[in-house]
């Protein structure tokens, strides 16, 4: 959404994990290389040396009244704290943080912001690595990049600015090896003295020798960031900490380097601003020093996870759950307007997964819920209500149900916790919906991921209410052992009929909504939405594209919910 005028552009952008793209890379196993293999063990031995220190710097909230205030700086040098921490390798005391409602000294102000600047560059020594992150407005001033301190006078703009180039000159002047500033600012990709656009290129001998200063900027000179209200993160900076987190890694080698991480921010950040109707380049700025390649972060569960694994590839966790490798790809989310007996709320929208993840091939079943939750809440157990429907089967392999959206979600907590789970670099949550309906689609475009039509033949629903001229025929009227019907293309059960499922996002009415697919994933909500119908209803709740809001407290028999699994650490959006 565009943003209204500003005496200085504004500084800042917000994201949707879900963008238009092409066509995903293909993760496979890495062909035997002596020349890769060095190359790993290089950018393996350049992270593990020396110390890390950073200074991040948001700004909401300025003094002048003729700054408009912004939304989300805040909590974008938040979130790249986060990730430094737990994938960079920073240690939580070196990472200064200035902010808005900080105390005193650590407000963003012009003098708090050169003092800190100085303090964190004078500890630095040869083989450290420092980083210097600032969101906030920003402009041009007297030619060249300035940033705006939450005490920027517009009419004393060159007295209370901070010059960009200043920056660089004190960063040039430390001791660290490998320097880095990022810049979530509009303007902010103006080039300085000394430095040039680019990339840093593919010598392989400059690995060890590789330091210097590399500006990541937000956007090009002539433009301004983008929003998207709805992530409270940058477009620039949601890209970045994704792609520190694993994102980038496109070699798969567990190492995400500088190159990598201007690649991944450059595509993601322009085809998200596109999809929105404007223009925003990220861009990387090189100064005459820098020599090599930085290795910035380590990829540790997600690397061993996926690494030289298939697309399609199963892993079997410590609860015996099967789970399918999925790999980043995009999606038309919802369903066209010539779908037969289609909702309004399921207006089409583009959607792209950006990441490697594992979906359960099955709805969770009673026996993995006792062992994670103890009890059993299901209708069709023994001993409950439908326990008379059971039959002589075996009750722990139908899929668990009467639960809520929040004991859904506490199950994926605790399962995440377990000890074997945790060891394994694997966390747990609910899928997204689009999460949801890229893995049942498995590349079908029609109602079905079994065609056009479903009938009880192939999946437990109640054929009494067909759809369109399927398959007409009486229904089971209760739950069945998961995987008792054929799997998708993509080896996953049920997803049409047996239970319904929860899936994490908020529900909304997307009748009206903007130009792609944002996962809306507050920690409470009105309501949040199941998808793929069940073994009650008419066959048209099961189709891909249907949804229904419940309240996060709904219980009943007919829902249940499957799980996605990622790596530890980076597991939520």
């Amino acid at each position: 959404m565009p943003r209204p005028p500003r005496l200085l552009p504004l500084a800042l952008t917000v994201l949707s994990a879900f963008v238009v793209s092409s066509p995903p890379p293909s993760f496979g196993a890495d062909a035997p290389d002596p020349k890769a293999a060095a190359r790993r063990a290089q950018l393996a031995a350049q992270f593990d040396r020396g110390e890390r220190h950073a200074l991040l710097i948001g700004v909401n909230g300025y003094s002048s009244e003729r700054m408009s205030p912004l939304r989300f700086c805040v909590s974008d040098a938040e979130l790249l704290a986060d990730v430094l921490r737990q994938r960079c390798g920073y240690p939580a005391d070196s990472v200064v943080l200035l902010a808005d409602r900080q105390p005193a000294d650590r407000l963003p102000t012009r003098e708090n912001i050169q003092r800190h600047l100085t303090a964190t560059l004078l500890k630095t020594k040869p083989g450290d690595t420092v980083l210097v992150f600032f969101a906030g407005h920003g402009g041009i001033v007297a030619g060249g990049s300035s940033l705006c301190p939450t005490d920027f006078d517009p009419d004393q703009s060159g007295l209370t600015g901070i010059r960009v180039d200043h920056v660089r000159d004190l960063m040039h002047g430390c001791n660290a090896t490998q320097k880095l500033l990022v810049l979530d600012c509009c303007h902010s990709g103006a080039t300085g003295r000394g430095v040039q656009l680019g990339l840093s290129g593919d010598d392989l001998d400059g690995f060890k020798g590789a330091g210097g200063l590399i500006t990541f900027a937000a956007a090009r000179r002539s433009q301004e960031s983008q929003e998207a209200g709805d992530r409270r993160h940058g477009l620039f900076t949601w890209a970045l900490a994704r792609g520190l987190g694993g994102e980038a890694d496109a070699d798969r080698d567990g190492i995400v380097d500088s190159d990598e991480v201007y690649r991944f921010v450059h595509d993601d950040v322009s085809e998200a601003a596109r999809a929105r109707g404007r223009e925003q380049t990220p861009v990387r700025l090189l100064g005459e020093d820098v020599t090599g390649i930085f290795a910035l972060a380590r990829v540790t569960g997600e690397a061993t996870m996926v690494k030289a694994m298939e697309p399609g590839a199963r892993i079997r966790n410590s609860l015996d759950m099967e789970l399918v490798l999925l790999m980043p790809g995009g999606l038309m989310l919802g369903s066209p307007e010539s779908e037969a007996e289609r909702n309004v709320d399921e207006r089409p929208l583009p959607a792209r997964l950006g990441r490697p993840f594992f979906l359960g091939r099955t709805e969770v079943t009673q026996g993995q819920w006792e062992r994670v939750m103890g009890g059993n809440p299901s209708w069709f157990r023994p001993g409950g209500e439908g326990a008379g429907s059971i039959g002589g089967g075996d009750p722990s392999v139908l899929p668990v149900e009467q639960v809520s959206w929040d004991e859904a979600a506490e199950f994926c907590r605790r399962l995440s916790a377990l000890p074997a789970e945790k060891s394994a670099g694997r966390a747990y949550r609910l899928p997204t919906e689009g999460e949801w309906e890229y893995g049942c689609r498995a590349g079908a475009k029609t109602p079905f991921s079994t065609g056009p039509t479903l009938g009880p033949s192939k999946a437990n629903v109640d054929g009494r209410k067909p759809y369109l001229e399927g398959e007409e025929g009486p229904g089971l009227g209760r739950t069945t052992a998961v995987g008792s019907y054929a799997p998708n293309a993509w080896g996953l059960f049920d997803l049409h009929g047996n239970v319904a499922e929860w899936v994490a996002d908020a529900y909304t009415d997307r009748s009206g909504a903007g130009a792609s697919y944002d996962p809306v994933l507050p920690p409470t909500a009105d309501a949040r939405v199941t998808k793929g119908g069940a073994f009650l209803g008419a066959v048209a709740q099961s189709r891909v594209a249907a949804r229904a809001g419940r309240a996060p407290t709904f219980r009943h028999r007919t829902v249940g919910f499957r799980v996605a699994c990622f790596a530890t650490g980076y597991s939520d959006r």
